[in-house]
């Protein structure tokens, strides 16, 4: 491990056996789900950082596990302090470069460590060859000081699904918090996460963002370009977007496209000819009268009741578009539903929520939307970008509801601007994808005159790990550069069948 052997031992305390033992929108989070990091602990110090062996289920090597304090407040340096959690996944070959990759997760409020039994469905392996992986829970997440608010009733959980948060509920999170929720934004993230890439003794890195990620990503590039060797944007979330401004915007024009290839496939177009009509009709129904169901609780397994609302339904939706795997079945989901059959939308949308609940730090998602996002929301603006759409404003309305009673952390001058550098950078984005669509990326692209940009057809918010996009990606970090890269081959990638039976697959 190339990068590694150069650590200077005074400061890192790194035993020869660590050294030498070596070894994240996925490709998605659920991937990770049932795979705990085992990190050590102890292994601190306040003036450093040390690493020490640890397990990551299905790796063939183990990874090296620490953790760096820094002070929450980092202006003023005293006061509350935060460990960052840190793995650092060595790279698999055996002459790897210098330059490691820094993964950032999505959400916000994702943990990154969380990622790393799943870094070989994320990272192609050309690239896992090459160079080390360093992953860090971004503060408020995961084991850096995680701001969690537990969801666990299942209307609650399904409310969710729209952004519908009790306020009961945020007020006793904000009490139990050991925090001051002003410190959690993404510039003061990125300083972490330059003060962990010092202490590991990397000169230059590559930035590999996905969803959120990204916005993290050009935050890092514009606070630190000198240490940014190239980067990977995959759903490009810019800073001058406002979430969840768009989201009915972008969630519809990805339904189109979805309904227009069930239209084109022989099979979906008999059985489900006329998925909009049926989805508006659902829709209303539910909105006149919520179904009330039974359903398995995707936290215990138990049954239990379930409401679901035309919110909670067009949130589903939403959701299972994510991915092509998920969003083939959406026709027969309307269907389905249109008749009171909800199992098939409960079948795939409860196991998927649960997931995100459990993996997403919801005071710190607050913490970042309500200072980087909310402030600049307009309402008016946001019915105006839902109509006609089968998403309604209530995302918008919700999330402003959340942050009027959220401490606001406050932004560097400037922060909304487009990011703009001169490294070279990839951006990467899904045909279908209903958060952060291909125009995301051409925004971002333009204020990044060494950026290529890649977007992959009949693919969603995920990304599509192997084949075609992966050696297009690994060929791009390997050269430092975009040149003589060809896209000629994303044609290729095929969509999954859509779902016309009645049973679901394994």
């Amino acid at each position: 491990m190339k990068g590694m052997r150069e650590f200077p031992t005074r400061r890192h305390g790194l035993a020869a056996a660590a050294i030498l033992g070596g070894v994240l929108a996925g490709p998605h989070p659920a991937a990770a789900q049932d795979a705990a990091l085992q990190a050590p602990s102890g292994n601190r110090a306040s003036s450093g950082l040390e690493l020490t062996e640890c397990p990551v289920p299905g790796a063939e090597k183990p990874g090296l596990c620490g953790t760096l304090r820094v002070f929450e407040d980092r202006e003023r340096r005293q006061g509350r302090t935060i460990d960052l959690a840190i793995l650092v996944l060595p790279a698999t070959g055996p002459d790897p470069a210098p330059d490691p990759i820094f993964l950032l997760a999505g959400g916000p409020g994702q943990a990154a460590t969380v990622l790393g039994p799943a870094i070989d469905q994320i990272i192609p392996p050309a690239v896992r060859r090459s160079r080390d992986v360093v992953l860090v829970d971004q503060r408020g997440t995961g084991r850096s000081n995680g701001l969690q608010c537990p969801i666990v009733d299942l209307d609650e959980i399904l409310e969710a699904l729209a952004f519908e948060f009790s306020p009961e509920s945020l007020r006793a999170c904000r009490k139990a918090f050991d925090a001051d929720l002003t410190m959690y934004t993404t510039p003061l993230a990125m300083d972490d996460l330059d003060d962990v890439r010092e202490e590991l003794g990397y000169s230059k890195i590559n930035l590999w963002g996905g969803s959120y990620g990204t916005r993290a990503a050009l935050v890092y590039m514009r606070r630190h370009p000198q240490r940014v060797r190239a980067a990977v944007l995959r759903g490009v979330a810019p800073t001058n977007a406002t979430l969840p401004l768009h989201f009915a915007r972008d969630a519809q024009r990805a339904l189109l496209l979805l309904t227009e290839a069930c239209a084109a496939a022989d099979a979906c177009e008999r059985s489900f000819p006329n998925t909009p009509g049926d989805l508006e009709s659902l829709l209303a129904r539910l909105s006149a009268k919520p179904a009330n169901v039974e359903a398995i609780h995707p936290l215990t397994q138990e049954p239990t009741d379930a409401r679901i609302t035309a919110e909670a339904f067009a949130g589903g939706l939403r959701l299972l578009q994510y991915g092509t795997y998920f969003s083939r079945h959406i026709p027969r989901i309307v269907e389905a539903g249109l008749r009171g059959d909800f199992e098939p939308f409960l079948s795939l949308t409860m196991p998927f929520a649960g997931q995100l609940i459990q993996q997403i730090y919801i005071g710190m998602f607050l913490s970042v939307v309500c200072a980087e996002d909310v402030p600049y929301l307009n309402l008016e603006k946001a019915e105006a970008e839902a109509e006609g759409t089968y998403l309604s404003s209530s995302a918008s309305r919700y999330m402003t509801l959340a942050c009027e009673g959220w401490p606001r952390g406050d932004l560097p001058d400037g922060y909304r601007e487009p990011v703009r550098a001169n490294q070279p950078v990839l951006v990467v984005s899904g045909d279908e994808d209903p958060v952060t669509p291909p125009s995301w990326g051409e925004e971002v692209a333009r204020y990044l005159p060494n950026a290529y940009q890649l977007v992959l057809p009949r693919t969603g918010h995920f990304p599509t790990a192997p084949g075609c996009s992966a050696e297009l990606i690994a060929g791009f970090l390997d050269r430092g550069s975009a040149e003589g890269m060809d896209p000629a081959c994303l044609e290729e990638i095929p969509r999954p069948p859509f779902a016309v039976s009645e049973s679901l697959p394994d």
